[in-house]
């Protein structure tokens, strides 16, 4: 996806989502940096606890991850990532 790069440095995963239509004006504005998590439903349901909004998803991707982007007390969008039980299959 042209909108998705990931980083595997030792195991852990950074994934970035470019700035697109969703994100654009306000807060929350720009790249965001994807924590990824076993669980990211539980995860949102932490984060909104705890003064967040769900801003985009959650959702599962083609890719079998599932994807949420929730936004901080601060103004911070933050991503959350699941990633799929199977990886795809690649053609």
């Amino acid at each position: 996806m042209p909108q998705l790069v990931e980083f595997d440095v030792g195991g852990s995963v950074l994934t970035l989502h470019a700035n697109d239509e969703f994100n654009a004006g306000g807060a929350g504005v720009g790249t965001v940096a994807y924590w990824t998590t076993p669980d990211v439903d539980r995860a949102v349901g932490v984060c909104v606890a705890r003064g967040g909004t769900v801003h985009r998803g959650p959702k599962t991707v083609f890719s079998g991850d599932r994807l949420c982007q929730v936004l901080d007390p601060f103004g911070n969008l933050l991503g959350l990532r699941q990633p799929a039980a199977e990886p795809p299959a690649r053609p």
